[in-house]
């Protein structure tokens, strides 16, 4: 048994905060979401199919379109200036490191 090597230590069990209790805001079908993705024993967890298959992903409201999300101001910037993102990131890797230069020290 484990209580038998020499370090061990025997924690307290206390009882966990109901998640209901912390996200106070949220529908129940999202805290079952929550619930089943963060369970501690991997047999109890959900998989990914599971999770998507939950009834959060189905109730209302639909998710947003992708193009209707909002975004942060440097993307909105980029595309008024005609330059997509891609571009703004082969010009961060063709060299031009700018600040972004690191020496490494051993």
């Amino acid at each position: 048994s484990s209580s038998s090597l020499p370090d061990y230590v025997q924690f307290r069990s206390l009882p966990g905060t109901p998640l209901k209790d912390i996200f106070t805001a949220v529908s129940d079908d999202l805290l079952e979401l929550v619930h089943r993705l963060l369970a501690l024993n991997p047999l109890n967890r959900c998989s990914c199919t599971e999770a998507l298959k939950m009834p959060f992903f189905s109730n209302k409201p639909p998710p947003t379109p992708g193009p209707n999300l909002p975004q942060p101001s440097c993307v909105a910037t980029d595309k008024k200036e005609g330059e997509t993102n891609n571009a703004r990131k082969r010009k961060l890797f063709d060299g031009d490191f700018g600040s972004m230069a690191k020496r490494l020290v051993f």
